[in-house]
Protein backbone atom coordinates (compact mmCIF):
# COMPACT_ATOMS: atom_id res chain seq x y z
CA UNK A 1 0.00 0.00 0.00
CA UNK A 2 1.12 3.43 -1.04
CA UNK A 3 2.54 5.21 1.93
CA UNK A 4 0.84 8.88 2.12
CA UNK A 5 2.68 11.56 3.49
CA UNK A 6 1.05 15.09 4.43
CA UNK A 7 3.44 17.69 3.09
CA UNK A 8 3.21 20.89 4.84
CA UNK A 9 5.00 24.41 4.14
CA UNK A 10 7.76 25.89 6.16
CA UNK A 11 5.29 28.21 7.08
CA UNK A 12 3.09 25.39 9.05
CA UNK A 13 6.04 24.47 11.71
CA UNK A 14 5.38 25.14 14.93
CA UNK A 15 7.34 28.59 16.24
CA UNK A 16 8.26 30.07 19.62
CA UNK A 17 5.22 31.76 21.47
CA UNK A 18 5.49 35.50 20.95
CA UNK A 19 2.84 38.47 22.23
CA UNK A 20 1.88 38.25 18.17
CA UNK A 21 2.42 34.37 18.02
CA UNK A 22 0.37 33.54 21.30
CA UNK A 23 -1.87 30.51 22.45
CA UNK A 24 -4.64 31.21 19.99
CA UNK A 25 -2.28 31.27 17.03
CA UNK A 26 -0.68 28.02 18.38
CA UNK A 27 -4.07 26.49 19.10
CA UNK A 28 -5.39 27.38 15.46
CA UNK A 29 -2.07 25.81 14.01
CA UNK A 30 -2.58 22.59 16.05
CA UNK A 31 -6.03 22.70 14.81
CA UNK A 32 -5.11 22.66 11.23
CA UNK A 33 -2.32 20.34 11.72
CA UNK A 34 -4.86 16.97 13.27
CA UNK A 35 -7.30 17.97 10.48
CA UNK A 36 -4.41 17.61 7.52
CA UNK A 37 -3.24 14.50 9.46
CA UNK A 38 -6.86 12.77 9.54
CA UNK A 39 -7.85 13.73 6.15
CA UNK A 40 -4.27 11.86 5.42
CA UNK A 41 -5.22 9.11 7.52
CA UNK A 42 -8.64 9.04 5.65
CA UNK A 43 -7.39 8.95 2.19
CA UNK A 44 -4.67 5.64 3.03
CA UNK A 45 -7.30 3.95 4.75
CA UNK A 46 -9.47 4.83 1.65
CA UNK A 47 -6.52 3.57 -1.09
CA UNK A 48 -6.01 0.10 1.45
CA UNK A 49 -10.12 -0.81 1.55
CA UNK A 50 -9.55 -0.02 -2.45
CA UNK A 51 -6.60 -2.29 -2.72
CA UNK A 52 -8.25 -4.88 -0.66
CA UNK A 53 -11.43 -5.21 -2.76
CA UNK A 54 -9.86 -6.17 -5.91
CA UNK A 55 -7.84 -8.92 -4.14
CA UNK A 56 -8.57 -11.01 -1.32
CA UNK A 57 -7.96 -14.41 0.54
CA UNK A 58 -10.68 -17.09 0.92
CA UNK A 59 -10.30 -19.03 4.16
CA UNK A 60 -12.12 -21.99 4.90
CA UNK A 61 -12.08 -23.49 8.78
CA UNK A 62 -14.69 -26.36 8.56
CA UNK A 63 -16.91 -26.37 11.44
CA UNK A 64 -15.55 -29.99 12.29
CA UNK A 65 -11.55 -30.83 10.70
CA UNK A 66 -11.77 -32.77 8.12
CA UNK A 67 -10.28 -36.02 8.88
CA UNK A 68 -8.36 -38.15 6.55
CA UNK A 69 -9.10 -41.80 6.76
CA UNK A 70 -6.35 -44.39 6.52
CA UNK A 71 -7.41 -46.09 3.50
CA UNK A 72 -7.12 -46.15 -0.14
CA UNK A 73 -9.60 -43.28 -1.10
CA UNK A 74 -9.09 -41.10 1.42
CA UNK A 75 -11.05 -37.72 0.99
CA UNK A 76 -11.94 -35.82 -1.46
CA UNK A 77 -12.00 -31.57 -1.26
CA UNK A 78 -13.21 -29.36 -3.29
CA UNK A 79 -11.73 -25.93 -2.47
CA UNK A 80 -14.07 -24.06 -4.31
CA UNK A 81 -17.77 -25.48 -2.95
CA UNK A 82 -16.30 -26.20 0.57
CA UNK A 83 -17.45 -29.59 0.59
CA UNK A 84 -15.60 -33.24 0.97
CA UNK A 85 -16.53 -36.85 0.88
CA UNK A 86 -14.87 -40.31 1.02
CA UNK A 87 -15.61 -40.85 -3.03
CA UNK A 88 -14.95 -39.09 -6.10
CA UNK A 89 -18.03 -39.16 -7.17
CA UNK A 90 -19.58 -37.56 -4.36
CA UNK A 91 -17.53 -34.51 -4.42
CA UNK A 92 -17.67 -33.00 -8.46
CA UNK A 93 -14.47 -30.78 -9.32
CA UNK A 94 -12.99 -31.91 -6.08
CA UNK A 95 -9.00 -30.40 -5.84
CA UNK A 96 -7.23 -32.01 -3.08
CA UNK A 97 -7.12 -35.60 -2.19
CA UNK A 98 -4.98 -36.50 0.95
CA UNK A 99 -5.11 -40.89 1.22
CA UNK A 100 -2.59 -43.65 1.99
CA UNK A 101 -3.71 -46.64 4.72
CA UNK A 102 -0.18 -46.42 5.23
CA UNK A 103 1.44 -43.56 5.01
CA UNK A 104 0.25 -39.91 4.00
CA UNK A 105 -0.09 -39.37 0.49
CA UNK A 106 -1.73 -36.71 -2.08
CA UNK A 107 -2.87 -37.64 -5.08
CA UNK A 108 -3.58 -35.45 -8.00
CA UNK A 109 -7.13 -33.97 -9.74
CA UNK A 110 -7.18 -34.56 -13.39
CA UNK A 111 -7.16 -30.25 -13.87
CA UNK A 112 -4.80 -28.56 -14.20
CA UNK A 113 -2.88 -31.18 -15.55
CA UNK A 114 0.17 -32.77 -13.97
CA UNK A 115 1.16 -32.67 -10.43
CA UNK A 116 -0.66 -29.76 -7.93
CA UNK A 117 0.90 -30.20 -4.63
CA UNK A 118 3.98 -27.65 -3.91
CA UNK A 119 7.16 -28.98 -3.40
CA UNK A 120 9.09 -27.11 -0.87
CA UNK A 121 12.17 -24.99 -1.90
CA UNK A 122 15.11 -26.88 -1.41
CA UNK A 123 13.35 -29.71 -0.50
CA UNK A 124 12.03 -32.96 -1.68
CA UNK A 125 8.34 -34.07 -2.12
CA UNK A 126 5.18 -33.01 -0.94
CA UNK A 127 7.30 -31.30 1.90
CA UNK A 128 6.14 -29.64 4.69
CA UNK A 129 6.33 -26.13 3.63
CA UNK A 130 7.72 -23.06 6.02
CA UNK A 131 6.32 -20.57 7.34
CA UNK A 132 6.56 -17.12 5.02
CA UNK A 133 6.84 -19.57 1.75
CA UNK A 134 5.39 -18.39 -1.59
CA UNK A 135 2.83 -20.43 -3.20
CA UNK A 136 2.70 -19.39 -6.72
CA UNK A 137 3.73 -20.18 -10.06
CA UNK A 138 7.43 -20.48 -9.71
CA UNK A 139 6.49 -23.41 -7.46
CA UNK A 140 7.75 -26.69 -8.20
CA UNK A 141 4.86 -28.98 -7.68
CA UNK A 142 4.20 -32.49 -6.70
CA UNK A 143 1.99 -35.78 -5.35
CA UNK A 144 2.79 -39.05 -3.50
CA UNK A 145 3.78 -39.99 -0.14
CA UNK A 146 5.46 -37.45 2.52
CA UNK A 147 7.45 -40.43 4.29
CA UNK A 148 10.75 -38.78 3.34
CA UNK A 149 9.99 -35.53 2.25
CA UNK A 150 11.87 -32.16 3.25
CA UNK A 151 11.44 -30.35 5.28
CA UNK A 152 9.80 -33.00 7.59
CA UNK A 153 6.09 -33.42 8.81
CA UNK A 154 5.74 -32.16 12.53
CA UNK A 155 4.36 -35.64 14.65
CA UNK A 156 1.37 -34.51 17.53
CA UNK A 157 1.22 -31.20 15.67
CA UNK A 158 -1.00 -29.01 13.61
CA UNK A 159 2.40 -26.98 11.79
CA UNK A 160 1.87 -28.86 8.76
CA UNK A 161 1.06 -26.64 5.48
CA UNK A 162 0.93 -28.41 1.76
CA UNK A 163 0.70 -25.63 -0.72
CA UNK A 164 -1.10 -26.54 -3.59
CA UNK A 165 -2.85 -25.44 -7.06
CA UNK A 166 -5.99 -25.93 -8.68
CA UNK A 167 -8.29 -24.59 -11.21
CA UNK A 168 -11.24 -22.52 -11.02
CA UNK A 169 -14.48 -24.69 -12.11
CA UNK A 170 -16.30 -21.76 -13.30
CA UNK A 171 -13.31 -19.70 -14.84
CA UNK A 172 -10.60 -22.78 -16.00
CA UNK A 173 -7.94 -20.21 -14.41
CA UNK A 174 -5.64 -21.70 -11.96
CA UNK A 175 -5.77 -20.37 -8.17
CA UNK A 176 -3.29 -21.14 -5.46
CA UNK A 177 -3.89 -22.04 -1.93
CA UNK A 178 -2.74 -23.90 1.22
CA UNK A 179 -3.93 -26.27 3.91
CA UNK A 180 -3.54 -27.18 7.37
CA UNK A 181 -2.97 -30.27 8.14
CA UNK A 182 -2.85 -31.93 12.23
CA UNK A 183 -0.92 -35.03 12.12
CA UNK A 184 -0.87 -37.63 15.32
CA UNK A 185 2.17 -39.53 16.39
CA UNK A 186 2.68 -40.87 13.19
CA UNK A 187 1.29 -40.34 9.47
CA UNK A 188 -1.50 -42.43 9.58
CA UNK A 189 -3.79 -41.67 13.11
CA UNK A 190 -5.73 -39.29 13.86
CA UNK A 191 -4.90 -36.45 10.53
CA UNK A 192 -7.21 -34.19 9.22
CA UNK A 193 -7.20 -31.12 7.43
CA UNK A 194 -8.13 -27.66 9.69
CA UNK A 195 -8.04 -25.06 7.51
CA UNK A 196 -7.59 -23.99 3.81
CA UNK A 197 -7.12 -20.76 2.04
CA UNK A 198 -6.89 -19.65 -1.05
CA UNK A 199 -5.91 -16.36 -3.05
CA UNK A 200 -9.13 -15.23 -5.04
CA UNK A 201 -7.21 -13.69 -7.78
CA UNK A 202 -6.25 -16.25 -10.37
CA UNK A 203 -2.28 -16.36 -11.37
CA UNK A 204 -1.71 -14.63 -7.65
CA UNK A 205 0.68 -15.85 -5.26
CA UNK A 206 -0.21 -16.33 -1.46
Amino acid sequence: NPLIMNNRSHSDRFEAETPENGPSSLKQRLSKHFKACTKAATLVAGLVAAGESSAAIVNWVPGTPIAIPATTAGVYINVQTETSGVSPAGVPGWDLNPWNASSLSWFNPTLPGGNVYMQAPGGTGVGNLPYGTLIDGTATWANGSVAGATPAWNLNSSKNYVGFQFQNENTGLVHYGWAQVQLGADLVTNRSILQISWEDVAGVGI
